[in-house]
């Protein structure tokens, strides 16, 4: 079996250069249309290789970018951008700040479920009033539900969970494909856009 830490090497060194996830870009659109994102501070919760943490800084925007593995904090500081705050933390362990923009990409659900629910609570309430999240939780369908200590929910329980959130979107993914190293998996996860009133 693959040690944690060379599973996670391999994920950084596939993923590193790679561009933004799809819906970060449609949430930075999003966000462009209600104001404009430079200035504005940032939070990539689960920022792994910073695939969406450069997106973000491109924008103009401040970023706080954290990560439970080091190996990939450490990539983004070795790049010292002044906009850039990194940290390493587990995510039921951070400290939020007050955020703008916070996005999350195939990360929430690697934390716990004992303490998911308090650490999404805490996330929600960082973000600033008129302040938009983009994420994603993994479903119930999902090929990782089976065993392991990560948090798997379905729509009602995701809805619950955003609670006076404007949900702008809410979209299921239900389909078989591959993981960052090509090797397949079935993906069940439910991409979120919100925005707090």
């Amino acid at each position: 079996m693959v040690r944690m830490s060379e599973a996670w090497k391999k994920y950084y060194e596939v993923n590193s250069g790679k561009p933004p996830h799809r819906k970060t870009v449609e949430a930075l659109d999003y966000l462009s249309r209600l104001r404009k994102p430079s200035g504005l501070s940032a939070l990539d919760f689960g920022c792994g290789a910073g695939r969406d943490t450069r997106a973000l800084i491109d924008a103009g925007m401040t970023v706080t970018a954290v990560d439970a593995e080091e190996q990939g904090v450490a990539l983004l500081r070795a790049d010292s951008i002044p906009e850039l705050t990194a940290v390493c933390s587990q995510f039921d362990a951070f400290s939020f700040g007050s955020y703008d923009f916070i996005t999350s990409r195939f990360a929430l659900s690697f934390n716990p479920p004992e303490t998911f629910e308090a650490m999404f609570g805490a996330l929600i309430g960082s973000l600033n009033p008129g302040g938009l999240l983009a994420c994603n939780i993994f479903g119930l369908k999902d090929e990782w539900n089976d065993g392991r200590p990560m948090t798997f929910m379905d729509e009602k329980r995701i809805k619950a969970l955003l609670g006076d959130v404007e949900i702008i979107e809410l979209q299921e993914t239900d389909v078989d494909g591959t993981r960052a190293d090509g090797t397949p998996k079935h993906w069940n996860y439910y991409d979120i856009l919100a925005v707090k009133k």
